[in-house]
């Protein structure tokens, strides 16, 4: 039988990674609750930001973390790549 530290690290995702049209590499990381309320911080109450600061808590670009201003500047069919990425839990 499974310890429960076992079985909660049985039911974490892998992190998913996806190619962007770009080339780079993005890291969607296993995020909890913790994560959500770190982005609803950083977007401030504007709806607007909401999504750009889910992706910049949880996900990784070539392996190094990003801001939201760093999305901001991402070539715009990199940045919908990964808004669909999240389109399942947003």
């Amino acid at each position: 039988m499974a310890t429960p530290k076992q079985q909660a690290k049985a039911s974490n995702p892998k992190p998913k990674e996806i190619t962007l049209p770009s080339g780079a590499v993005a890291t969607r990381l296993y995020f909890k609750g913790k994560h959500v309320r770190a982005a609803q911080r950083l977007a401030d109450g504007d709806p607007s930001k909401s999504l750009f600061a889910i992706i910049s808590v949880v996900t990784l670009i070539d392996g190094k973390p990003i801001l939201m201003e760093d999305i901001d500047e991402m070539d715009g069919p990199d940045v919908i790549a990964l808004m669909a990425e999240f389109n399942d839990v947003f």
